[in-house]
């Protein structure tokens, strides 16, 4: 079954075959068509409509090339494979069934009512992905290839992400796309299938980047299509974002802001949540890193060997006083976007 999904059909089209212009499908009927006609006029009229060896040849080749989908092995330079063609299918219905899961997730489980900061979040992650999806479509435009390879790595991109972002990620300086997944479904932010369906978007990335399986452009961009699926699905699950609104603020042991504190500084917070309950607020927490930088996003990842207690600070805009906390572990959150990466 020979399918391009919904994203790759709108910017490039009804798959057409390269040397007829009919959709692949159509062509292949004809060529079926024509070669029992061929052999129907030449039962008919042996003497008139004479077939040499080599026409036969040619016509059985043309007919096990338009039927190769249907052959259970077999493989013809630009006919993708039968075996790469299986795995397509399967990893299209897996991909399809993800989606599926998540858009019933998002129903059931999302907030009855949006709070503005909340809204806005969930646009902001709808939007990114949109922006990652066309750049994908206009690379596939140019080079299918490529498109997918930047597609794997926008997969990786978003499991980072979402494991950094929630704090799921622990310390892990990055995670690998089936790592990651794992990890996801092991503590219940995606549903279990998104395993196999990575897997198979995988064994299909890998077959047709490293030359193990012989595919054509369509076989490409369905794995493009289905990977967007995935892609989607992990990208648009709800996650607080925290920013850095001001770093390197002077703390006090007392309440009239008299007896600094020698180790460490405030870095304050600006949190927006997709959850209803919890909309936009700004947090300040201990730490002795000096990596913080204001407007960037940065992990929910704290350290256990320091611990403060109650402490005080002054507010970098008004200057008043006002009480951090009671008892505090060191916030450590790295930039969720390595350097570099950017």
């Amino acid at each position: 079954m020979t399918r391009i999904g919904p994203y790759t059909q709108q910017v490039l089209g009804f798959p057409k075959s390269v040397r007829t212009g009919f959709p692949t499908d159509l062509f292949r009927a004809f060529i079926v068509i024509g070669a029992l006609v061929l052999v129907v006029v030449h039962g008919l009229w042996p003497k008139t409509f004479e077939v040499d060896s080599t026409t036969l040849a040619l016509v059985v080749v043309i007919v096990v090339v338009a039927l190769l989908p249907l052959l259970e092995s077999a493989s013809f330079p630009g006919g993708g494979g039968v075996v790469l063609r299986k795995q397509l299918d399967k990893l299209n219905e897996a991909a399809v069934s993800l989606s599926a899961e998540e858009v019933a997730k998002a129903d059931t489980s999302g907030p009855d009512e949006e709070t503005p900061a909340s809204a806005a979040l969930l646009d902001a992650q709808r939007l990114a992905t949109d922006a990652v999806v066309s750049e994908v479509l206009e690379e596939a435009r140019r080079s299918p290839r490529l498109a997918l390879m930047l597609l794997s790595a926008e997969l990786e991109r978003a499991i980072h992400h979402l494991l950094m972002g929630t704090g799921l990620g622990e310390t892990k300086r990055r995670w690998s796309i089936r790592l990651g997944v794992a990890r996801l479904v092991e503590v219940g932010v995606i549903p279990a299938s998104a395993e196999s369906a990575v897997d198979l978007f995988l064994k299909v990335r890998n077959a047709v980047v490293h030359g193990a399986a012989t595919a054509n452009e369509n076989d490409i961009l369905r794995a493009i299509d289905s990977g967007i699926e995935i892609y989607s699905a992990v990208a648009q699950v709800p996650r607080e974002r925290n920013f850095v609104l001001f770093a390197d603020i002077p703390l006090f042991g007392d309440e009239g802001a008299t007896a600094p504190v020698p180790e460490g500084a405030g870095v304050m917070l600006r949190t927006v949540s997709p959850d209803a309950e919890r909309t936009e607020r700004e947090r300040i927490f201990p730490t002795t890193r000096d990596h913080f930088r204001p407007g960037e996003e940065v992990a929910w990842v704290w350290g256990s060997e320091h611990m403060w207690g109650p402490t005080w600070y002054r507010d970098p805009r008004t200057n008043a006083v006002h009480k951090g906390w009671d008892s505090s572990a060191e916030f450590i959150g790295p930039p969720i976007e390595p350097e570099g990466q950017q």
